[in-house]
């Protein structure tokens, strides 16, 4: 059975580049040296490669146009280079930010619903207690 062409090109990776950054194009063009495709192959085979590449776990974009191996790189580079291309620092502050912002607008609210509830019950409590004294006065008259 044939190897797929990321296969090889894993294969040429690791043989060639033992733990060092790669740039797809010059693995391109050795693997395509070593598999012999046709000018009309080369042209569709490099973005399904690259598309392959993208997909594949086993190869990791640590920026500038370099890949390294996954099993190259220790776990503090992984999230190195995971927060340097994705920003996920920046996006946990702005996430947590945003977070605050809501929280404190969420409490204002709740402030300003007790002191509306507040008030009405004391218009309430005013409005019965005035009822209470005309009704008081009512009987005296009597």
């Amino acid at each position: 059975m044939r190897k797929q062409n990321i296969d090889l090109l894993y294969d040429l990776v690791k043989e060639e580049y033992k733990s060092k950054p790669f740039n797809f194009n010059a693995v391109y063009k050795a693997l395509i040296k070593d598999i012999k495709l046709s000018k009309k192959e080369q042209e569709t085979e490099i973005g399904s490669l690259y598309t392959d590449l993208l997909q594949d776990k086993r190869f990791v974009y640590i920026g500038d146009k370099q890949w390294m191996l996954r099993e190259d790189l220790t776990l503090e580079e992984m999230k190195k280079y995971e927060n340097a291309l994705y920003g996920f620092e920046e996006l946990r502050d702005e996430t947590a930010t945003k977070t605050k912002k809501i929280d404190l607008a969420s409490d204002e609210e709740e402030i300003e619903e007790e002191k509306q509830i507040d008030e009405e019950e004391d218009e309430e409590n005013n409005g019965s207690a005035s009822n209470q004294k005309y009704s008081d006065e009512d009987k005296e008259e009597e």
